[in-house]
Order: C-alpha cells, then structure tokens, then sequence
C-alpha cells in the first residue's frame, strides 16, 4: 500500500512558497526572539525564585513588551505554517495520518497566546495592584502564578505543556 494520492508535485508549489515564506518570517522573529531574551537576561539575570520573578515586573520596560509580542507573533506565525504543513502532508499522504493536527495544532496556538499575552496585559494590571498597599499581597500571589518568566509559575507549566502537546 502506498502512502501517496498520487497528486502531480505541480499541485504542491503554491504550498511550498507559503512554507517558504513562513519559514522565513518565523526565522526573523525567532532570532529576534533571541536578542530580546539575552538582552533581557544580562538586565535581569535568572529568574529563579518567587522574589526574582516580582523583581522582573517592578519595572516593565521596552524589552519586556518587545520579547511577548514578539512571542506571540511568532506563536501565531508557527500555528500558520504547521497548518500549511498540514496542508501540504494532505496532498501528498492520506489525510488520516494527518488529522490529529487538527487537535493538537489549535490547543498550542491557544496556550501560548494566552501566556505570552498575559504577560503585556494581565502583569501590567497586577503590577499596578501590587502598588496599593490594601492589594499587595493578592496581587504577589497573582504575580506568582502568571509571571511566564518564572518556571514555577502556572503559566510557565501551561506554556511548557503546549509545547509538549505540539
């Protein structure tokens, strides 16, 4: 049994141009992605500890901001080219080896946005929280919980987790 439809490789190359050109977007902002996570590193230094991770948000500066939309950009930019990956291994193997895309791309996508932009919009707010004194120790317990940064966070496990499922 042969694993393909049979489709001419003149089908697939309206395909391969879109991949090519994801790829190459996903490849600018992955590497921007980096720049924007060393420069925040030598700032910053490792986020290890509870303490750390609300040292990091004290301040939110231009680094910060830029390395999370750049995450989710590039969130939404990875999504786009597995679904035409999805597309392409469709035209050339039966689709039912390649459904299970259709589970697992999805549920990435929507983990990962929600942690990268809660980071611009939620931390913000609970930073701001945390600077009235009748809120300060709720809004540390938030913190603790949604700072990506910090591995011992929920958001960290979830983010972990999306990348385990893809």
């Amino acid at each position: 049994m042969s694993l393909t439809n049979n489709k001419s490789r003149g089908d697939l190359s309206p395909v391969i141009k879109i991949i090519s050109s994801l790829s190459i977007i996903s490849l600018a902002l992955t590497i921007l992605f980096f720049v924007t996570f060393i420069a925040g590193l030598m700032k910053n230094g490792l986020i290890e500890t509870r303490a750390d991770a609300l040292d990091l948000v004290e301040e939110l500066d231009w680094i910060f901001y830029l390395t999370y939309v750049n995450a989710a950009l590039l969130t939404i930019i990875a999504t786009m080219l597995m679904i035409e990956l999805h597309v392409y291994c469709k035209l050339i193997i039966p689709e039912w080896i390649t459904s299970i895309g259709y589970v697992f791309i999805p549920i990435y996508c929507a983990i990962n946005l929600f942690a990268y932009l809660s980071q611009i919009s939620v931390v913000p707010l609970l930073v701001e929280l945390r600077n009235e004194e009748a809120n300060r120790e709720i809004a540390e317990v938030f913190l603790s919980v949604i700072i990506q940064a910090w591995p011992e966070s929920g958001v960290a496990f979830f983010n972990n987790l999306a990348y385990a499922i893809l």
